[in-house]
C-alpha cells in the first residue's frame, strides 16, 4: 500500500509504519528504514522471528504500544486472505488490539490468495512512480522475488484501477469502517506489517 501511504503523506496525514519482523539491524532492517525514508514514514521495527509472528504476546503488545503512541484513526493490516502465516497471525493480533480505532482496512500483500475480496480502491495514479522507489528499497529481494518486479508492481495497480475512479489504484478489504472513509479521503494511518 505505498501508494496509499504516499497519499496519505500528500494530504498532510503523518504515516506510522510498524514492521513485526526483520529489526536485527541487518539487511531487512535497513530496507524497511530506506522505504520508511521515501515515505516519509515514522518506522517501528521490532525483531520477531520470521515464521513466529504469534497472534498473541509479544505481537499484541508491539502493535498496542504503538497505537498507543501514534494514536492513528486509520489503521492498515495484512489481509486474513493470505498464505503466510505470520500475514495471518499480524492480522489477527491487530484487530485484537485496534479496536478502538474508527478505520481498519485490510491490504493485498504479495501473498495474498484468490479469496482476497477488496471493496475500497484507493486511486495511486500521482504516486506510482515513487511507490517504485519504496518498492526498490528492497531492490536485493527484488533478484529473487518475482513479486517486487516494477512492471507487475505496476500492473497490479493498473489492474485494480478498473474498479477505481483512476488508471491506478490499490485495493483494500473493509475490517470496519465506523468513521466512513471507505468512501473518501483517508487520515492519519499506522500500517502494522511482517518483513
Amino acid at each position: 500500500i505505498g501508494g496509499t501511504l504516499l497519499r496519505h503523506r500528500f494530504e498532510g496525514d503523518e504515516v506510522a509504519v510498524l514492521t513485526l519482523t526483520g529489526g536485527d539491524g541487518g539487511r531487512r532492517a535497513e530496507e524497511a528504514a530506506r522505504a520508511a525514508e521515501l515515505l516519509d514514514a515514522q518506522l517501528f521495527l521490532f525483531d520477531l522471528p520470521v515464521g513466529e509472528v504469534p497472534e498473541g504476546e509479544p505481537a499484541v503488545g508491539l502493535i498496542a504500544g504503538v497505537i498507543d503512541e501514534v494514536v492513528p484513526s486509520v489503521v492498515y493490516t495484512h489481509s486474513l486472505n493470505d498464505q503466510r502465516t505470520d500475514h495471518r497471525r499480524a492480522h489477527h493480533a491487530t484487530l485484537a488490539v485496534a479496536r478502538r480505532i474508527p478505520t481498519v482496512f485490510c491490504y493485498e500483500g504479495p501473498s495474498a490468495t484468490v479469496d482476497f475480496r477488496p471493496v475500497r480502491f484507493v486511486p495511486i495514479d500521482p504516486f506510482v512512480d515513487a511507490k517504485l522507489q519504496v518498492v526498490d528499497a528492497f531492490a536485493r529481494e527484488g533478484a529473487v522475488r518475482r513479486y517486487l518486479d516494477p512492471e507487475l508492481v505496476r500492473a497490479t495497480g493498473r489492474y485494480w484501477g478498473r474498479f477505481g475512479d483512476a488508471r491506478y489504484c490499490e485495493p483494500l478489504e473493509v475490517a470496519w469502517d465506523t468513521a466512513g472513509l471507505a468512501a473518501e479521503s483517508t487520515a492519519a494511518a499506522i500500517a502494522p506489517v511482517t518483513g
